[in-house]
């Protein structure tokens, strides 16, 4: 015995390592052997590096399959079938995020609209166009806020479905949360945008006469 290894995902990533024994190729030969480097160059000319290193040992043994980590572990089976539903859950994510901001820009609009004469009358009164943009923002950041509170209970009380498709990571991890917080209300403040600007665009003579 030579020495002692660590545990190798061999078969899923999360079952159990079974154990494996390591014979040296002298005592077992195989048609094939595969060759792991640690290189800062590019793959091509470590390739063709190996490539004339092996064909000065051996003209006749072939080297093939030249690929990186990165493309080892997206071809693996085992990555895949992980990554997929991951995937699925994003696009899922992105769309309900679409439909969300499209929802949230009609509302703010709806409110900038049906609120003009309120807006030409505070207008009057000496309110500033930038205090009717930062009403409509904050009410679009005051949603933003509410469906975050919403939505991280409900996930966090979810989240116990989602360990069957996650390895080395937790479903509550609070940095992700903090980040969709974070993108959320970036979100939220960037569809009400537009009727904030329309906001303070309200003349108060306009308003009025309407």
């Amino acid at each position: 015995m030579v020495g002692v290894v660590g545990d190798v995902q061999v078969a899923a990533l999360d079952a159990d390592s079974p154990p494996v024994v390591y014979l040296s190729h002298l005592q077992m030969p195989e048609n094939r052997m595969t060759l792991v480097l640690r290189t800062r160059i590019a793959v091509a000319a470590v390739a063709s590096q190996l490539r004339a290193i092996v064909k000065s040992l051996d003209a006749g043994v072939p080297v093939y399959a030249v690929t990186t980590l990165d493309q080892q572990l997206s071809e693996s089976r085992a990555v895949f079938s992980r990554r997929f539903p991951m995937i699925l859950c994003g696009v899922f994510a992105g769309a309900a995020l679409a439909l969300t901001l499209v929802a949230l820009y009609a509302m703010c609009m709806h409110e900038v609209l049906t609120r003009r004469r309120e807006f030409g009358v505070r207008l009057a009164l000496g309110a500033t166009p930038g205090s009717l943009r930062r009403l409509i923002l904050n009410d679009a950041v005051l949603l933003g806020a509410a469906g975050i509170m919403i939505g991280g209970i409900a996930a966090a009380l979810l989240s116990r479905s989602m360990h069957a498709v996650l390895f080395g990571l937790s479903a509550t991890d609070w940095r992700v949360y903090a980040v969709v917080a974070v993108g959320v209300l970036a979100f939220a403040a960037l569809a009400s945008l537009v009727p904030a600007l329309r906001a303070g665009s309200v003349h108060p003579s306009v308003a009025m006469r309407e």
